[in-house]
């Protein structure tokens, strides 16, 4: 078992990590599938939880809808997405603005939601993959 050394603040080192009043400060960096505490807070003081979606193709001019599943949703405070488009040979981040096409991705309580306007995105893009950061009603 690897020894720790306390510091102020409830802050302890080891050889592993280091870990802050119970959060790891390395949650900061990861992303994961599973939801994890980020370390962040929200201006109203809460904690910030991140989540990570694996989406693949984006849908063929229609809106899909994926069930985030996360309990006690409150509020997102950030959506970071990416993509690779194998038709514009480029990796797009976030959104993709267009006049006719376009995508755009949002959330609500129970859902992500992927708008994919103007053309057939299923055939063009790969990879796609969705961060949700957000607060909880129980915090």
């Amino acid at each position: 078992m690897a020894k720790s050394v306390k510091f102020k603040n409830d802050t302890y080192l080891d050889s592993t990590s280091i870990v802050h009043k119970k959060i790891k400060l390395s949650n900061l960096f990861e992303y994961s599938t599973e939801e994890i505490n980020t370390g962040k807070k929200w201006i109203d003081g809460k904690d910030i939880y991140s989540k990570s979606f694996i989406v693949g193709s984006l849908p063929n001019d229609t809106t899909r809808f994926i069930p985030h599943n996360i309990s006690n949703f409150e509020r997102p405070t950030e959506i970071k997405a990416s993509w690779y488009d194998s038709e514009d040979n480029r990796w797009y981040f976030d959104c993709r603005p267009g006049d006719t096409a376009r995508i755009i991705i949002t959330c609500n309580d129970t859902n992500l939601i992927i708008q994919a306007v103007g053309t057939d995105w299923s055939y063009r893009t790969s990879g796609c993959v969705v961060t949700l950061e957000y607060t909880k009603t129980t915090d």
